[in-house]
């Protein structure tokens, strides 16, 4: 399942990654100890579970934090619970899930049915969480072979009516000679293997799963850098890269663990621990940049650098643009700027670009005497050209028009941070420098960020927010069953706030607003089980 190789770890998700260099512990899963208080207070606040086998969904979240799992066999029990057989199984209007949840928490009383039914149900408070239960239950109260037992399992998972009504006689029949229950008891119970088992789960499955999300939850309290860089890598297989990578990052957070966008500086080319509590992309990371052009970018730094006479880091922005840019494609180059890979060069990333696009308008022999003859700036050079370079009458025209155009520029050389947000969004999938509410904080009026709802648990807050994803389902209870509702995603860049219910009236109102990507103010109130949407304002 994990695999360990000096200081290498291959996770049970596939990820590999090496551990600190400063890290003097060797991980060894096959002696890693069961009880580290590090790892189960991770997991009962519920908060931070993103990358942990079965435990990332919202649902998963809300039941850590409700179970507060202590050991293996309660991580298994919240894996189970969250299940549909738990969930949809009602007794005494309560789901077979909060009947644990109440239980385990002393909110209820756990009633004893019957000593011997205890015996079976004891480590999961009396309720019934798995199908091995109810195979336990048929073998020692009503007589079954394995066999009949197994037999058992798979009828009332199928809802095998006519195998269901034969089953049914021959538990009664059988608790009957086995005389531990009387009928009415045999009855009852028989009764609650039916309303649950359909999607009870196999319990050597859920603790298998708790295993492997007790490696990854000891991997990330204990090496969080490693594990989020090591995820972040591994977003590429997931079916929404682009959430996934936004979850992973917003959790990183929770870490002291900054995630940077990529540098022509690094030498790593993929996703990587670039310095004590920092996590860089690599610039194969920005959208377009193949293997191919990797090549061509490594080239192109290798005989810049031979030409210059000088390494990367003290390249100024002019010598980058004019020796180096025609080495490599034109969508390349503008995409290692408004990535963020050249800002070591000390301008606006406007500013580069706006100076690149002016470049091209040379041709290649005016670009030579430009590279022959530099000034102090691009600006300066152009000057000289069309001064001292013998041109067309048109070309000199041209040129002087660019001479002013960068004296000049027709729009504001500064980088915003919705355009740097969005920029960094198409081209490496997520915002890394900015969020896109930074850009509206001047007309917000938000009363707390994201992290600050979730760690201060006000009754009520406004925050400002960008729409991640958005669920829209169909009711089965409530007032008005079969309207339409949602669960929405919200990030801010602090946080993000998954599943939040959006009811049918509001659903109904801010639907037009509640789009994915659209930025809004979102009013949220405390409910009973997290926090719910209750207005919308478009920023």
């Amino acid at each position: 399942m994990n695999q360990v190789k000096s200081n290498t770890i291959t996770l049970s998700c596939g990820c590999t990654f090496d551990l600190n260099k400063d890290e003097k512990t060797i991980l060894d899963f096959d002696n890693i100890r069961y009880n580290c208080p590090k790892t189960f207070t991770l997991l009962q606040e519920g908060l931070s579970t993103k990358g942990i086998f079965q435990l990332e969904s919202q649902l998963a979240k809300t039941f850590c934090k409700r179970v507060k799992p202590s050991n293996i066999e309660q991580i298994s029990d919240v894996i189970s619970i969250i299940r549909p057989g738990a969930l949809k199984s009602y007794i005494e209007g309560k789901s077979l899930a909060q009947h644990y949840v109440d239980r385990k928490n002393g909110k209820e009383e756990v009633k004893s049915f019957h000593p011997s039914l205890d015996i079976i149900l004891s480590k999961t408070y009396l309720v019934m969480c798995y199908q091995e239960q109810i195979m336990e239950i048929a073998k020692q109260l009503a007589g079954f072979t394995l066999q009949e037992a197994d037999t058992l399992r798979k009828g009332v998972g199928k809802k095998d009516a006519k195998l269901l009504a034969s089953l049914k006689t021959k538990f009664i029949e059988g608790c009957k000679s086995v005389s531990i229950l009387t009928e009415e008891q045999a009855l009852e119970i028989f009764s609650w293997i039916q309303a649950s088992a359909r999607y009870l789960f196999n319990q050597s499955h859920a603790v298998s799963y708790a295993v492997s999300a007790y490696y990854a939850a000891y991997c990330k309290a204990h090496f969080p850098l490693q594990f989020f860089c090591a995820y972040l890598e591994y977003a590429d297989d997931k079916m929404d890269t682009m959430l996934e990578r936004r979850q992973l990052v917003d959790d990183a957070k929770n870490f002291n663990i900054e995630v940077r966008c990529p540098s022509l500086l690094d030498n790593s080319t993929t996703i990587h621990i670039s310095g004590k509590n920092i996590i860089s992309f690599g610039v194969a990371n920005i959208k377009g940049t193949g293997l191919a052009i990797l090549d061509k970018i490594k080239d192109g730094v290798k005989y810049t650098q031979e030409e210059l006479g000088s390494p990367l880091p003290k390249w100024c922005w002019l010598e980058y643009l004019v020796f180096f840019t025609d080495r490599i494609p034109s969508q390349t180059n503008s995409g290692l700027i408004q990535s963020g890979a050249c800002d070591w060069l000390g301008k606006s990333r406007q500013f580069m670009l706006f100076e690149y696009e002016i470049w091209n308008r040379l041709t290649d022999r005016e670009k030579k005497y430009a590279k022959e003859n530099l000034r102090s700036d691009l600006c300066e050079t152009l000057r000289n050209l069309a001064e001292n370079f013998k041109l067309s009458c048109k070309r000199e025209e041209l040129i002087s028009s660019l001479v002013i155009t960068l004296e000049n520029p027709p729009i504001s050389l500064k980088d915003t941070p919705d355009w740097i947000a969005w920029q960094e969004e198409k081209l490496l999938g997520i915002s890394l420098t900015c969020h896109k509410v930074d850009g509206c904080e001047g007309g917000i009026s938000a009363t707390h960020t994201c992290k600050e709802v979730q760690s201060q648990n006000p009754k009520y807050a406004v925050v400002a927010a960008q729409i991640i994803r958005v669920k829209e389902v169909t009711t089965k209870n409530g007032k008005n069953p079969g309207s339409k509702m949602a669960f929405v995603d919200l990030s801010d860049g602090s946080f993000t706030m998954e599943g939040l219910p959006c009811f049918p009236d509001q659903w109904k109102e801010y639907k037009g607003m509640l789009q994915e990507e659209n930025t809004l103010c979102v009013q949220v109130s405390k409910g009973e089980r997290g926090f719910i949407i209750q207005k919308c304002w478009q920023i």
